[in-house]
């Protein structure tokens, strides 16, 4: 599918307007960088680039919502409200059909019909596990508050065993093999030096 310059700097700044109630898991860093993962996937797994980058962009637009109801599906709900602003955008009604289902299947343990809701699963989950989402996990923690090294390090394994064998691309299960090594490793390191004999 086509975009235009215009229509993706409108999108941008829906996302921005939507997302600026939400959590610190889910504000416009970790969109820019789910969208850059999502570009990136996209053009190892040969899947249309634009619905995955606009799916991306969109897909945590009803997160604060999810968090004040627990009600709402975060997915299903940004599914809804993408649906309209990209209708009024000019897209053409397959081409939104297509972004709102994988904005809709993003949070979703099935396993999404289209290569693109695989993508933005993958995407999504992949800047939250290994060396960047260790650091995101401190720097959110550090946000709130919450200081304690092990715990820390625990949320971040705990998030990493959670989506541990659930990717759904070669490309991303290839990238989460690489980054349990680097995971391993640090842990490795971390425990010589959390146990080091300074004597």
């Amino acid at each position: 599918m086509k975009i235009t310059k215009e229509q993706l700097e409108q999108i941008e700044k829906f996302a921005r307007k939507h997302m600026a109630n939400n959590d610190a898991w889910h504000n416009i860093e970790h969109v820019e960088q789910t969208v850059k993962a999502a570009k990136y996937l996209a053009s190892k797994e040969n899947a249309d680039v634009n619905t995955c980058i606009i799916a991306a962009w969109l897909h945590d637009i009803s997160k604060h919502k999810e968090q004040k109801n627990d009600h709402i599906n975060h997915g299903t709900d940004a599914s809804k409200v993408a649906k309209q602003f990209l209708l009024k955008l000019g897209f053409d009604a397959k081409d939104v059909d297509d972004i709102c289902y994988v904005i809709y299947m993003h949070n979703k343990t099935r396993v999404g019909k289209t290569v693109e809701s695989k993508i933005l699963w993958d995407a999504d989950k992949l800047r939250c596990v290994g060396p960047y989402g260790l650091v995101t996990g401190v720097s959110n923690f550090c946000y709130l508050g919450l200081l304690q090294e092990e715990a820390i390090i625990k949320t971040a394994d705990e998030y990493g065993e959670y989506v541990f064998g659930q990717f759904r691309t070669t490309t991303a299960q290839n990238l989460e093999k690489k980054y349990m090594k680097l995971m391993d490793k640090f842990h490795q390191l971390y425990r010589e030096v959390r146990d080091m004999d300074f004597k």
